[in-house]
């Protein structure tokens, strides 16, 4: 039986394959296959580097961008899970985000991070560079570990984790 492949897998597969085929258009910022893994493999290292652990949710503060997609890629490359903190929620709900998931590392930038607890580990991802060789991670997620985690509204004002596999 074959194991399925991760999307971090996916998109190396298409940058190997193709690596100037466009993956992301953004307004009038583009990336190819080749940038994207490339620079999804910038942030796995610097996330290893600041003690992402296998499983563990990186937050994600960034505007829906070319650099989000990067910082969800690489937290994914890092083995790690992700929880996407949308920077124009308050700063209360940003924190609630952060300390129910269980974040001690967020991916975000200088202008978003108001919200996330002073303990997190702030890596501004627009600066994250992607000319240094990609680290190996010896943790390939598989179809049941954790990719990331959802959060609902919450019905009683306090919202709910929902935890989403590489399979889901």
């Amino acid at each position: 039986m074959t194991r399925e492949r991760s999307l971090a897998e996916a998109i190396a597969a298409h940058a190997a394959a193709d690596p100037s085929r466009l993956a992301i258009e953004d307004g009038g910022r583009t990336l190819t296959y080749g940038e994207l893994d490339a620079a999804g493999a910038a942030v796995a290292r610097k996330l290893l580097d600041a003690g992402a652990q296998p499983e563990e949710p990186v937050a994600v503060c960034l505007p829906r961008s070319c650099e989000a997609v990067v910082a969800l890629l690489g937290a994914l490359r890092a083995g790690a899970s992700y929880v996407y903190v949308n920077p124009e929620h308050p700063p209360l709900r940003q924190r609630q985000l952060v300390e129910l998931a269980g974040a001690r590392v967020a991916l975000t930038g200088a202008e978003h991070e108001r919200g996330l607890p002073l303990e997190v580990v702030r890596l501004d991802a627009a600066r994250i560079g992607s000319r240094e060789p990609a680290r190996e991670v010896e943790y390939p997620p598989g179809g049941d570990r954790l990719a990331y985690v959802l959060f609902t509204s919450g019905s009683t004002g306090r919202p709910k984790g929902v935890e989403v596999t590489h399979r889901t």
